[in-house]
């Protein structure tokens, strides 16, 4: 059997057990002023999960937020956009540093239809106990051939790179998460927590679950050798 199969049957059994929570990639984080939002923090319950009962979570809504620079840099100007677990958001204005996005300004359309908008962003509060620092991490093939034949040498297609990591911001439902807890960071995948921190400023570590879906490389800044 494809292992992608085999994956993807996993992935099918962790979708209707696991909760649903958000990671942003911490390089380059781009801040969005947001017009039309609580200018206090406003914690508003949701369910962990859209389809299946399986408890709820706290989000906080502000009018200060934090999106993916990868997000960013594939909106438009004037582009109306949905955020996730809250509603759609027009994006009038980018902020550019060095022809960098550092910022954005935003105005809150919660009447909008999110069916009508191409992208869904996953999002954090940019407030001090918003969020908590997490690590993710992903390990690939050893080798890069699905078989390797007779007259082949084993050597020639050993992975340079078979681990990669990621440094992230988590939502601050995290906090209450245990070593062994398996969830689905949305629109990344299943991750199980491997490593809870010892300090307050080290990061929970959460290793990917395969689930038959190809890794998004633009996710892993951090890559280490294979024999590291």
């Amino acid at each position: 059997m494809d292992m992608n199969n085999l994956w993807a049957i996993n992935r099918d059994m962790l979708d209707v057990s696991v909760p649903r929570y958000t990671a942003i990639v911490k390089k380059d984080v781009v801040t969005v002023d947001l017009k039309g939002a609580p200018s206090t923090p406003e914690n508003v319950t949701v369910p962990v999960h859209k389809k299946f009962d399986l408890g709820n979570k706290i989000v906080t809504r502000f009018n200060r937020i934090l999106i993916e620079a990868e997000d960013a840099n594939i909106i438009k100007e004037g582009e109306e956009v949905t955020l996730m677990d809250w509603g759609n958001t027009f994006i009038r204005k980018f902020v550019k540093k060095d022809n960098v996005i550092v910022s954005a300004e935003g105005e809150l359309n919660l009447a909008g239809n999110f069916k009508l908008t191409q992208w869904k962003l996953t999002w954090l509060p940019d407030l001090s106990d918003g969020h908590v620092p997490i690590k993710l991490v992903e390990f690939d093939h050893l080798i890069t051939k699905p078989s390797i034949s007779a007259e082949e040498q084993f050597e020639d297609f050993l992975n340079p790179v078979t681990k990669r990591e990621c440094d992230a911001l988590g939502d601050s439902n995290l906090k209450s998460i245990k070593k062994g807890d398996r969830i689905q960071f949305q629109r990344k995948g299943y991750y199980i927590c491997d490593e809870l921190p010892t300090k307050p400023e080290d990061p929970i570590v959460f290793i990917r679950i395969p689930d038959g879906h190809s890794k998004n490389c633009l996710l892993y800044t951090s890559p280490s050798p294979r024999d590291s």
